[in-house]
This record gives structure tokens, C-alpha cells and sequence, in this order.
């Protein structure tokens, strides 16, 4: 009996003993899970000369308003399994620590990766200097998630959404974002992007959306480069460029924002390859500068497909249809330009591949870049795929998902499903039974970013268990669930 009075003792003091008070003032050296979690009880700083390294599964709790500031090195490296928290240690709650603030004098040395930031005033302030964030998670913050004052900022596979301000912004600062979502951010501006002075800023890949001000906004900036990104449900435009370097896109669609797809002013444009459709307003407006677009789909847009109001236009091979008041506006239409239904897979899905006998196959400027199946490019941001070797193109579908909940399980016989996403995009939910065989397709549509209610009524199915599959491109999950009646 003592003996285990005594094993119990020592395992709580082991408890005790393993978190670690971080009373505030200099830190550096190592922090490993072993001594999880980190209290917060102060302000920390990462002194001048010095490195901080944070190793996967590492809490690091804030108790109070206090602020980690690296005047030194700070790396910070998670995995997949184990992410590094930076999290206020009470709950969700927006502005309840600082930030993570970035002075370093030491080269390479601000590298997050595979971090979750939450609750802070913000979750990374850079300034004049560079830092690197790979596959990490920031989300509500009271001011903008992430901002850069000089310097550069590399995001890639990141998730940014529910800031109090701008995703992501830029004073003075270069930027360069490869798959990263920005989404649901609000406040006095609450663009995705928001980048003011000097700097280039670099977007592959990704989506911008769903945000109370511009998808991007930049004003007096250097050169954009748009490849391949989604810019979408935005409150005001989807990009917006003043007074700045060119703006190069390609494979890029903007769509649905609630004013211009894309609003230049004093700023050109150079883009082949974009999908401009169901915005608001014109779907690309350009004053002063240059205005150059070929192989690209501008449809179903509030007003004009293009607005030139002084800018020099040279428009080639688009397919501009369907805006509501006209094709174009202050130019011309060009070479090898048609008017026709683009015939997208799915219109009201917003899935804007192109299906067998479209218009925009194979109709691109022939001068342009082959699409990758070694075919004349197709006029829009999706190529269709006439290959026998290659896979068709996949819809566009979130970046990640997961089922939060399903209840109740066992049920009888409607099952509701919550299912959280970061970006959106059409998925398809299928009932299956354990020896393969499709029972039900339950609902097909599109995932909106944050938190989706999908409901199976299961009246006409036979009691027993089943397999629930949720999939949207190449992103599967599966749930068991049990129908009892």
C-alpha cells in the first residue's frame, strides 16, 4: 500500500515538475516538449548574438499581455504530428498576449515552421529583417496576423484567417507567398494583402478571400507577380494596385469579389491565362499604364469585362461574355477575341474548368506557352486536358478539411456532420457500406471557408454501419457511423 502511495506521489511531482515558468527577461539555448509547457510570466526577449531554438510539440503558454521579442535568432521547429504552439493559455481570445517580434541580427535565424499562433495582438511582427514560415497556422489575432516593416517575408503552405486587420501587411517590406491561404480577415482595412512603399510582392499558388477589404491592395509598390492563385468573396476588389510597378499575372482566377476584379490605377498590366468572372462591378478596370491581356475568360461580371479609361490596351484571344453592361469599354477587343458561354464544369459550383467542347480549347494566343499537355494554351486560368498519360485536371478543392463532428453516432436516422475548411471549394460527401457499396450520395456542393453544417437523412437505408467519405479533390477523409432504427 505504501508503496503505491508512494508511485502515485512521485508520478505528481513528475507532472509538476515537467512545465516550466518562463518568469520573463533573456532566453535562448533549447526548448524541448520534455519540459512542456512553457508559462509565459513576462516579457521575453532572444538578446542580440543569440539563438532561441523551440523543438516539435512545444507549448508555449502566455499568462498575460506579454511580448517575445527576438533581437537575436529564433527558430521554431514543429512537424506535421507536432506542432509548436504560441497560444494564450486560457483560451481563444484575440490581443490577450503580444506577438512574436522579429529584430534579428542574425542571418537565417527568424524560421518558423509547422507553428500554431493564436490569440496574440498579432502573431509576427518582422522588422528590417527577414523571416521564413512554412506550413504554419495564424489565426486570431486583434491587429493583422502577420506584418512586415522593411525586409522580406516568406510564407509557404501557410493558413492565415480571422485577423482584426489586413492578413498579411507590408510597409516597405518584399513578400513571397507559395500555397498559402488568407482568409476572413477584417477590421479598418481588412484586405488579405495589404502592402504599401517599396518592395515586390510574389503570390503562387493559393487563396485570398472572404476578407472585408481588397483580396490585395497595394499602393506605391514595386512589381506583383500573380501565378496560379484563387482571389475570391472579397468585400472590395479582388486586387487593387495604385501608383505601382506592373502587375504580371497568369493562371490566376478572380472572381466573385463584390467590386472590380481587378483596379488599376496608374499601374499596368501584363496577364495571359486569367478567369475573371462574377465580380461585382467591371471585371478588369485599368486607368493610365498599360493594359495587356490575352488567352483569358472575363465573364458574367456586374458591368464592363474590360474598362480602360486612358490606359494603352493591346487585348488578345479573350472570350469576354456575359458582363452585364458590355465587353468592353475605352478598347477594343483585338485579334482572336470571342464572345461566347465559356462552358465552365460548373458554374454556380465555381468550378471553372473547361468541359469537352468549349469554346476557349485550343483558342489562346498562339504565341503563348504551351498548356502542359503540349496542346495550342486554352483561353482561361484552367488548361483542359487533352492527354491520354496525364490525369484530367482536378477541381479545385480546399487546401485542407477536416470533420470536426458527427452526431449523433449511432443515429436514426438524420446524421449532422460539422466540417471545418480553410479555403473553399466543391466537395462531395458519399455513404458506403462496409463491403463497398455506394448506398447514398449525400450532398455535393461547396465548402465555404470556417465551419460547414452537412446533414444525411438516412430514411430509406437499412440499419447497420456505414462509412462516411468526405472528399474534394485530392483531399479524402472517412468516418464510421452507425444507423439504427
Amino acid at each position: 500500500m505504501r508503496t503505491g502511495i508512494l508511485l502515485i506521489t512521485l508520478l505528481m511531482c513528475s507532472a509538476v515538475t515537467a512545465q516550466t515558468i518562463i518568469p520573463g527577461g533573456n532566453q535562448s539555448g533549447t526548448w524541448d516538449s520534455s519540459h512542456d509547457p512553457y508559462w509565459i510570466m513576462g516579457n521575453v526577449t532572444v538578446p542580440a548574438g543569440l539563438k532561441l531554438t523551440i523543438g516539435p510539440g512545444v507549448q508555449v503558454r502566455f499568462r498575460g499581455d506579454f511580448s517575445f521579442t527576438v533581437l537575436g535568432g529564433l527558430s521554431a521547429y514543429g512537424t506535421v504530428d507536432d506542432s509548436v504552439l504560441f497560444v494564450w493559455d486560457y483560451g481563444v481570445s484575440p490581443g490577450a498576449w503580444k506577438q512574436i517580434e522579429f529584430h534579428n541580427d542574425l542571418s537565417d535565424s527568424a524560421y518558423l515552421r509547422y507553428c500554431h499562433i493564436e490569440s496574440g495582438e498579432r502573431g509576427v511582427y518582422a522588422n528590417n529583417c527577414g523571416v521564413t514560415m512554412l506550413n504554419c497556422l495564424v489565426r486570431n489575432t486583434e491587429l493583422s496576423p502577420i506584418k512586415g516593416d522593411g525586409g522580406q517575408i516568406h510564407l509557404t503552405n501557410c493558413v492565415i484567417y480571422n485577423g482584426g486587420g489586413s492578413g498579411l501587411s507590408l510597409i516597405n517590406t518584399s513578400a513571397a507567398l507559395t500555397n498559402t491561404s488568407i482568409s476572413l480577415c477584417s477590421g479598418t482595412s481588412g484586405h488579405g494583402i495589404n502592402a504599401t512603399g517599396n518592395g515586390d510582392l510574389t503570390v503562387h499558388g493559393g487563396y485570398i478571400g472572404q476578407n472585408t477589404g481588397s483580396g490585395i491592395y497595394g499602393f506605391d509598390i514595386g512589381v506583383t507577380t500573380l501565378d496560379s492563385v484563387e482571389i475570391a468573396d472579397n468585400v472590395h476588389h479582388g486586387v487593387n494596385l495604385s501608383f505601382s510597378g506592373n502587375l504580371n499575372a497568369s493562371r490566376a482566377c478572380v472572381h466573385d469579389n463584390t467590386l472590380h476584379g481587378i483596379f488599376l490605377t496608374s499601374t499596368s498590366l501584363d496577364a495571359r491565362n486569367l478567369t475573371v468572372s462574377a465580380n461585382g462591378e467591371h471585371g478588369i478596370f485599368a486607368s493610365n499604364g498599360s493594359l495587356i491581356a490575352g488567352s483569358s475568360i472575363v465573364d458574367r461580371n456586374g458591368r464592363y469585362g474590360f474598362y480602360s479609361q486612358g490606359a494603352l490596351a493591346i487585348l488578345q484571344y479573350n472570350n469576354v461574355w456575359g458582363n452585364e453592361e458590355g465587353a468592353y469599354f475605352g478598347c477594343a477587343e483585338g485579334q482572336g477575341s470571342i464572345a461566347s458561354d465559356p462552358v465552365f464544369v460548373s458554374f454556380p459550383f465555381r468550378d471553372f474548368h473547361l468541359v469537352t467542347g468549349s469554346p476557349c480549347i485550343d483558342a489562346g494566343n498562339p504565341l503563348d506557352p504551351l498548356d502542359p499537355d503540349g496542346t495550342r494554351t486554352d483561353m482561361g486560368a484552367f488548361f483542359y486536358n487533352q492527354s491520354a498519360v496525364l490525369p484530367g485536371p482536378a477541381t479545385p478543392a480546399p487546401a485542407a478539411f477536416r470533420i470536426v463532428s458527427a452526431w449523433p453516432n449511432p443515429f436514426n436516422p438524420v446524421l449532422r456532420l460539422q466540417v471545418e475548411t480553410a479555403r473553399p471549394g466543391p466537395a462531395v460527401l458519399e455513404a458506403w457500406t462496409p463491403a463497398g457499396r455506394l448506398a447514398a450520395r449525400v450532398w455535393e456542393g461547396r465548402l465555404e471557408t470556417g465551419l460547414n453544417t452537412l446533414a444525411w437523412d438516412a430514411s430509406g437505408q437499412a440499419s447497420g454501419p456505414y462509412l462516411l467519405r468526405l472528399h474534394a479533390g485530392d483531399y479524402v477523409q472517412v468516418i464510421p457511423c452507425a444507423l439504427v432504427k
